[in-house]
């Protein structure tokens, strides 16, 4: 009968098979970059006014591409969102109220029909938002020298989003506040 440290031995891995072979420096997450040709100017703009893109609820970032630069180093920072103004008071449901609120999230896209930023009990506006910040989810408000509040931002077409940090980059699961906490928060 076979020692068993011997037939042990015929199950270990070989010191040529023991080597490890290291590909963390190969790892290009994020780094994707398709170019698209458009034959008309009104496309592109269609696509753009389109935005925000997700492919399988994953945010898809578009930019426009002048040649001026070398495609690796394009940068893809920001995207369009139409943000809901929410808990306003009546007397607050107009458009400057909300090209307020939009200007203190980003850069605000004003649209041809204004009557586009209407929307019942709530108003909208389109924002260009830094896609690398934690979403922003309202605003401390002063209705007068007396009261303040809170008013809520809900965002339309929302992709995948981390609910602990509220980035845009990656899922709950693979948070590091998330994975800190041991899922405790």
């Amino acid at each position: 009968m076979e020692d068993l440290g011997q037939s042990w031995k015929k199950l270990s891995l070989s010191e040529e098979e023991d080597r490890k072979v290291d590909l963390t420096s190969n790892k290009k997450e994020g780094k994707c970059v398709l170019v698209a040709k458009f034959s008309m100017n009104l496309d592109v703009e269609k696509v753009l006014m389109g935005e925000t893109w997700s492919f399988d609820r994953h945010l898809v970032v578009l930019g426009q591409y002048d040649r001026s630069i070398e495609v690796n180093e394009l940068k893809f920072r920001s995207t369009f969102f139409w943000v809901q103004i929410h808990g306003l008071p009546y007397s607050h449901l107009n458009v400057e109220t909300a090209l307020k609120f939009g200007d203190s999230l980003g850069v605000v896209s004003k649209p041809k029909d204004i009557s586009e930023m209407k929307g019942g009990t709530f108003m909208r506006v389109r924002v260009e938002v830094d896609v690398m910040k934690p979403l922003c989810r309202g605003r401390h408000v002063t209705w007068d020298e007396a009261s303040e509040g809170w008013i809520y931002f809900k965002y339309e077409r929302l992709p995948n989003i981390c609910y602990w940090c509220g980035h845009l980059s990656h899922n709950d699961k693979d948070c590091i506040i998330w994975l800190q906490s041991k899922g405790s928060m």
